[in-house]
């Protein structure tokens, strides 16, 4: 099956995410500090997508300032829009980024 990206996949919802792709048969590949990806600085995310087919976003943020929240969901979403590309060169058509609707700070 497909290798997928998930960013935030150790929380509330990413872990569900990640136990339901597994389930399916596809690899889930957790976008996390604990893994050695840091989404909000972007180190270590090309390779972590490397052969990845799809990276779904279901990342959360703790700041209750929503200039915090926004600087939070601007810089994932920068990361992974400049990474996807890179590895989406060599990959089929089908590549997707997902992001997950109703985050904190998003309007």
């Amino acid at each position: 099956m497909s290798r997928i990206g998930v960013a935030g996949g150790t929380g509330l919802t990413g872990r569900h995410v990640v136990d339901a792709l597994r389930r399916s048969g596809h690899e889930a590949v957790v976008l996390s500090r604990a893994s050695g990806v840091d989404l909000v600085a972007g180190a270590g995310l090309a390779d972590a997508l490397r052969g990845a087919t799809a990276v779904i976003d279901v990342t959360n943020t703790p700041a209750a300032d929503p200039d915090d929240a926004r600087a939070f969901f601007g810089a994932v979403t920068r990361n992974l829009l400049t990474v996807v590309p890179d590895f989406a060169q060599k990959i089929p058509p089908q590549r997707h980024l997902r992001v997950m609707p109703g985050r904190a700070g998003s309007s």
